[in-house]
């Protein structure tokens, strides 16, 4: 059973609640059936889960992967405002430092002007009553006392501009760096981590504008839903970095396929979509859906040694196979189940016969 310190302050987001013990180890729990509780580590910018322990019955297939998925989002979400809140802080500090700088310099700079005009009324004062011998040296020697101390307020003063310079410029230098880490959070929110491909949320975000174009302008979209023949495989023999290496090459031939308005997107482990925009020939699509089986059974070479894969495609059409982003991945993962069931290495359209796979 994990254990976990007193909790610093969570943060709740959707059924998730997310937490930091007074070790300062974070932790991720699942208050909604099925429930679970894991601890949250974070290894190139990408939250992982380990140590899990479910409460109830571990769910199993898309259900643990989009449970683990939901949690995932919510850590990122958490690590998101907690980034903002950073660069928020830092913004401010620096904004009072500029304040503080100027309000010196000024103080500084009207110091200096004071200390010419004392020198100045020195030397008129001497001129002005004629002193004797010893009172014009006494006099002069005042003069260059005076000077001698303006010279080094000067002199302390620039040095205190060069200071508050180089301080505000390790400041801009320190925001800039959080912007850019801001910057690459926001990127890993909607992009497999991986491939740098868009991740599951992005291609629904992006599905769901489609077939608002569709109903609109009388247009179609094409889902394809591709899983990897013999993955696990690599994985077991070769090992889990060359299964990473397999999703990247993968990921790169795919993008080579599509045109610009389509996208594909790693929706989890060995998992694909292909969204095609304006598919209203069915032939074309077919057409790209074997280039696509072609283009991933050309072995890979990883690591010194020719893999060979393959993909089981399903195919569903906007708005024709559902009236929901949801409804239409469904459909065509039931097409793509029932490939692999008949031999794998080929791709289907749905039919409403499928629906027995639901």
């Amino acid at each position: 059973m994990l254990e976990l310190d007193g909790p610093s302050p969570m943060l709740g987001i959707d059924d998730f609640i997310y937490g930091r013990g007074e070790s300062g180890e974070s932790y991720i729990t699942h208050i909604k059936f099925p429930r679970f509780v894991a601890f949250v580590s974070v290894a190139d910018l990408k939250p992982c889960l380990s140590k899990v322990v479910w409460w109830e019955e571990r769910p199993f297939g898309l259900a643990f992967d989009n449970l683990l998925e939901r949690a995932v989002v919510a850590i990122e979400k958490a690590i998101s405002q907690d980034e903002i809140d950073i660069a928020e802080k830092i913004n401010r500090a620096v904004n009072l430092t500029e304040e503080q700088f100027n309000i010196k310099i000024d103080t500084l700079r009207d110091s200096e002007e004071r200390m010419t005009v004392q020198a100045q009324e020195l030397v008129n004062l001497a001129e002005e009553q004629q002193l004797n011998i010893e009172k014009r040296k006494t006099a002069e020697r005042s003069l260059l006392l005076s000077e001698e101390q303006l010279q080094i307020q000067i002199s302390e003063m620039r040095d205190s501009e060069e200071r508050m310079a180089l301080q505000a410029q390790e400041l801009v230098g320190l925001a800039e760096g959080l912007q850019a880490a801001e910057q690459e959070m926001k990127f890993l929110a909607h992009h497999d981590a991986l491939t740098k491909l868009p991740s599951r949320r992005l291609c629904m975000d992006r599905l769901e504008q489609a077939m608002a174009e569709d109903r609109k302008q009388d247009t179609k979209t094409a889902v394809l839903f591709i899983d990897l023949d013999g993955f696990k495989a690599v994985n077991d023999t070769i090992g889990h970095e060359a299964g990473d290496a397999v999703l990247v090459a993968v990921a790169e031939r795919m993008k080579t396929i599509i045109k610009k308005r389509d996208t594909v997107a790693r929706i989890g482990g060995d998992e694909f979509i292909l969204l095609l925009r304006d598919a209203a020939v069915r032939v074309d699509v077919e057409k790209l859906a074997q280039k696509v089986i072609t283009e991933l059974s050309v072995p890979l070479s990883i690591h010194g040694r020719d893999v060979k894969i393959g993909a089981s495609i399903g195919i569903a059409f906007s708005p024709d196979d559902g009236m929901s982003p949801e409804d239409l991945l469904r459909n065509a993962d039931k097409s793509m189940y029932v490939i692999k069931r008949r031999g794998k290495n080929n791709y289907r359209f749905f039919t409403q016969e499928y629906s027995e796979f639901a």
